[in-house]
């Protein structure tokens, strides 16, 4: 007969035997997945890629992977159609205001990534100085290579801004509030308003109703006590590409927020919901 002992402990080691063999099952799953997502993206960029070849463009578009960093959509088309109806809404906001776009003499896309909006600015007049910094030195390099119409800086996560004080007359910023914690937040506003001339106009694209109805009840309530929600994704297809932070990150604001808060270093001339190309909001400031 077996002692006692040997009964109590085999089961033991039988339960500990299978917690490992489950553990390294769910390690090598999560792996395969993982591995067969990046393939098929890179597949994706490939085949973007050899589209390209038989279609090109002038200015010519970005290689997909920047195009990547900055949207969801790799297609040429939405690239462009985009780009155009961001520069169409700037052109409109600006009149708005009771100014021309074409006659103010210093523009600057804060956060130009690889040039989506900044591209439709190629024809503007030699008096228009039109300048675009990133923190992604990739998407700079190929902006000074294929858009030299314009001036480019590679910028630092945080302030300052490589320029003297109230030097532009019109900076706009899309889809980079929508990325920034609040600590930034404000930081940047102050910076921006320091580099905006008196009666500069600032453009800036905020995550609105049409995201935040996506949210979980908990993150909702949390938006709608404090007017500002900050959150870092634990993984997202912003990763596939090995970017940092701020791509991953998503901050929503609501128009009490913006008012509020926005007010100290601006005047907030409009807030529409939904009016950027029908997403994000879209917010005009103006430095008093």
């Amino acid at each position: 007969m077996r002692p006692y002992r040997e009964f109590r402990i085999k089961p033991l080691r039988n339960a500990l035997r299978l917690w490992r063999f489950q553990r390294l099952w769910r390690t090598l799953v999560s792996r395969l997945s993982k591995g067969r997502r990046y393939y098929q993206f890179r597949l994706q960029i490939a085949a973007v890629r050899l589209a390209d070849c038989f279609f090109p463009n002038h200015p010519p578009l970005p290689p997909p992977i920047l195009r990547y960093r900055i949207s969801t959509f790799l297609g040429r088309k939405a690239y462009l159609s985009v780009g155009k109806g961001c520069f169409d809404q700037i052109h409109a906001s600006v009149a708005e205001l009771g100014q021309d776009l074409d006659r103010l003499n210093y523009i600057l896309d804060w956060g130009c990534g690889s040039g989506r909006t900044l591209r439709w600015f190629a024809d503007h007049p030699p008096t228009c100085h039109v300048y675009g910094v990133d923190i992604d030195n990739e998407a700079i390099t190929w902006c000074e290579r294929k858009l030299p119409f314009a001036d480019y800086r590679v910028i630092a996560p945080n302030p300052p801004l490589p320029f003297p004080n109230d030097q532009f007359d019109l900076i706009y910023g899309l889809s980079i509030f929508t990325h920034l914690d609040e600590e930034a937040q404000f930081a940047w506003l102050a910076e921006l308003r320091r580099v905006s001339r008196p009666g500069g106009i600032l453009l800036a694209s905020t995550h609105g109703s049409y995201y935040s109805q996506n949210l979980g009840l908990q993150h909702q309530a949390e938006l709608r006590e404090k007017g500002f929600l900050y959150i870092v994704e634990a993984s997202t297809w912003k990763q596939l590409d090995g970017q940092g932070e701020f791509y991953h990150a998503v901050t929503y604001h609501t128009p009490d927020y913006i008012h509020q808060h926005w007010s100290k270093s601006f005047a907030v001339r409009k807030h529409t919901d939904r009016g950027l190309c029908g997403a994000q909001d879209l917010v005009v400031l103006q430095k008093q």
